[in-house]
């Protein structure tokens, strides 16, 4: 929220998108990975669609492609980014199975449901961009990159720091489960380390 307010995340999603300026056929597909990255940081579906999507359709009617695409990719780079192990709506939904079949058993479910929705999500991207020829993406946008500001900075470091301490264990969780690692899973979710940074 608060990244948000300050601008932050437009300040983000800018640098990103300017990162990419020299593959200007690629920018439907970038705009799906910037959705995702942003989603998986800990935006909710809605949040990341509102964010990119003013910036998706102004990039579309500048390079000429289709901004059903924009729709399709912010779209579909939210969901994906919500299923990671980390995410509010993993562990919101994988709490709802622990009395039916375990905690173990109901992330590791949900694990697989990431990489079967994030293949699903993808082909779906994929299908998309060939329909409607998003690989003709060019011209005129004149991509700028934009200054942060020292409370842009501050915020992008805490923001950093932060994802550092949920993917870090939540991955060495899957990798080599431990009591450790699954303490700091458990205790140091998204919602927790928000409300602490």
């Amino acid at each position: 929220g608060f990244a948000n307010e300050n601008g932050t995340m437009t300040v983000l999603t800018r640098k990103l998108v300017y990162f990419f300026r020299n593959a200007q056929w690629a920018m439907p597909l970038v705009l799906f990975l910037i959705a995702a990255i942003i989603s998986a940081a800990g935006a909710n579906l809605e949040a990341t669609v509102l964010l990119l999507s003013p910036l998706g359709f102004s990039l579309a009617l500048e390079m000429g492609f289709n901004p059903f695409l924009v729709a399709v990719g912010t779209w579909a780079g939210g969901c994906l980014g919500n299923w990671v192990p980390w995410g509010s709506f993993t562990n919101t939904f994988a709490a709802m199975f622990y009395d039916l079949v375990g905690e173990e058993a109901a992330h590791a479910a949900f694990n697989r449901m990431l990489v079967v929705v994030g293949l699903l999500l993808i082909i779906i991207v994929l299908l998309m961009f060939f329909i409607y020829k998003g690989y003709r993406a060019k011209g005129s946008a004149d991509i700028q990159d934009v200054e942060t500001s020292p409370v842009n900075r501050k915020t992008l470091i805490v923001m950093g720091i932060s994802l550092i301490v949920i993917i870090v264990p939540a991955f060495i969780q899957i990798i080599a489960p431990n009591p450790v690692t699954k303490w700091l899973a458990v205790n140091f979710g998204i919602q927790s380390v928000a409300a602490i940074s």
